[in-house]
């Protein structure tokens, strides 16, 4: 019973991890043109919190812009993932 609720919940945890990715390359200005899904990592989605981390191109881009800090916000309700970004400067 277990095993199936895990299952259930791994669209769920990809819905997450994804729609963090998107959320940063979007506040970046990038879209999936300019960032690539792998340089910005995250992790610890399967506890209930999601780290990110840039690196690469992810990170280049974000120092051009002057990012010192980002953060952003997961929301998960019922199907329902919604994701946001947001980049602040010094």
């Amino acid at each position: 019973m277990e095993q199936m609720s895990q299952a259930k919940d791994v669209p769920r945890k990809l819905a997450v991890i994804f729609g963090v990715k998107e959320a940063v390359m979007k506040a970046l200005g990038t879209g999936m043109q300019g960032v690539g899904w792998q340089e910005i990592d995250t992790s610890n989605a399967s506890v209930g919190r999601v780290d990110s981390l840039l690196c690469r191109r992810a990170l280049d881009v974000a120092q051009r812009l002057g990012v010192s800090q980002y953060t952003f916000s997961v929301t998960v309700s019922g199907d329902t993932v919604l994701t946001a970004a947001v980049l602040s400067g010094d």
